[in-house]
């Protein structure tokens, strides 16, 4: 979609882990551009059974814890 790739590492990693292996692969955390974009992988998701572990994006609060 729209150019990109997007790649889904089904096992248990935390924050900085994820960003490593994304980085990695030349890559990066995904990032919701669209409503269209973000229902097509929270899709893909439930159909790899992969939300029973969560899922990590690019969008943090590290600079305002809450917000």
């Amino acid at each position: 979609m729209y150019g990109a790739y997007y790649q889904i590492v089904n096992r248990m990693e935390n924050y900085t882990q994820a960003v490593t292996t994304c980085q990695a692969s030349g890559g990066r955390l995904f990032e919701p551009k669209t409503q269209n974009i973000n229902q097509m992988i929270a899709n893909r998701f439930v159909s790899m059974n992969a939300t029973n572990n969560g899922f990590w994006a690019g969008i943090n609060d590290f600079n305002v814890e809450g917000s």
